[in-house]
């Protein structure tokens, strides 16, 4: 998706437009929101195996904190995301513009902040040893560190706010933000690479079907 952005406005002067630009734009963060939220959901499925109704509430509160949907802008032509969260902020035409640089990247940390509270519950109910082998937790914190260092480096325009016009090819801050987008992926498989084998190794490990009739009653 970014590819396809980077791509549609460096075309021409009619693909390179505003409405254009914005609208690959929003697909390119609507992917990262996508990928964003997406990275929690193997760590919820684990770490609350044998707890339904607490992993479900947790994916519930994570998917909203990261949802959006598709609505006509009033004044313009062109679709844009809106939200009760951070998808409003990250893809509202009025927040594009570099002023509002660090609200974009701050949105990303506050759906992060949504996502530590499973994790923190996990801790006092469960114990640091039983998220290691159950979440993979130093890979949950690499692939958060990630996230967060990117963010930052993204925020702060580092390195070309030093040297202006030096990384206009290569080394921009936007394409280190992907190269740690990346990084905290693999981060990711790695976790569930761990966590998927130690449930069926474990014979005293409740892992009966969801009481679906229980859930809807």
């Amino acid at each position: 998706m970014s590819a396809l952005f980077h791509t549609a406005v460096c075309h021409s002067p009619n693909v390179g437009s505003n409405e254009s630009a914005l609208s690959t734009l929003l697909i390119e963060v609507d992917t990262l929101i996508v990928v964003s939220v997406g990275t929690f959901y193997p760590t919820l499925h684990y770490g609350f195996f044998c707890d339904y109704y607490l992993k479900f509430t947790y994916i519930i509160l994570i998917t909203v904190g990261g949802s959006g949907k598709f609505c006509t802008y009033p004044s313009r032509t062109n679709y844009i995301i809106t939200a009760p969260a951070s998808a409003y902020v990250v893809l509202k035409p009025d927040y594009a513009t570099p002023a509002y640089r660090w609200a974009r990247a701050l949105v990303f940390y506050a759906l992060g902040v949504v996502a530590l509270v499973p994790l923190v519950h996990a801790y006092f109910a469960y114990g640091l040893e039983r998220m290691q082998d159950e979440m993979g937790f130093h890979w949950l914190l690499s692939c958060i560190c990630f996230y967060v260092v990117g963010g930052m480096i993204y925020g702060c325009r580092i390195p070309e706010r030093w040297m202006p016009g030096t990384f206009d090819y290569f080394g921009a801050s936007h394409q280190i933000l992907h190269v740690c987008v990346v990084l905290a992926m693999l981060s990711n498989y790695k976790v569930c690479s761990q966590s998927h084998p130690y449930f069926p190794s474990q014979s005293n490990i409740n892992t009966g079907d969801v009481d679906w009739n229980g859930i809807l009653a």
